[in-house]
């Protein structure tokens, strides 16, 4: 019998890791690499298993010091880490 899967592992976005120690990009930003483990409805068709992005993406604190948030480049950064890990699995596919 299949054993139970958890629901969220489901998801486009399974798991999001960070990889070691954020580095200070400025007093109020910060650089963080991430593996971020997805499942790719695109290469679900293929019978692919979920891929492992690694991408980095800059936190900036508010002006008050009180919140975070993403960079404005984190949808480019997060759009190139799929492109490459597309590529990568691509040419694993038989027949390329």
């Amino acid at each position: 019998m299949f054993s139970h899967v958890d629901p969220d592992r489901k998801r486009v976005i399974a798991e999001i890791e960070p990889v070691g120690n954020c580095r200070a990009v400025s007093s109020t930003s910060y650089s963080c690499r991430v593996l971020i483990e997805r499942n790719d409805p695109l290469m679900s068709m293929f019978g692919m298993p979920a891929d492992i992005l690694d991408v980095e993406f800059t936190f900036e604190r508010s002006a008050g010091g009180v919140s975070w948030r993403v960079s404005d480049d984190v949808d480019a950064r997060y759009a190139r880490a799929i492109v490459v890990s597309r590529k990568t699995i691509a040419h694993r596919l038989p027949g390329t």
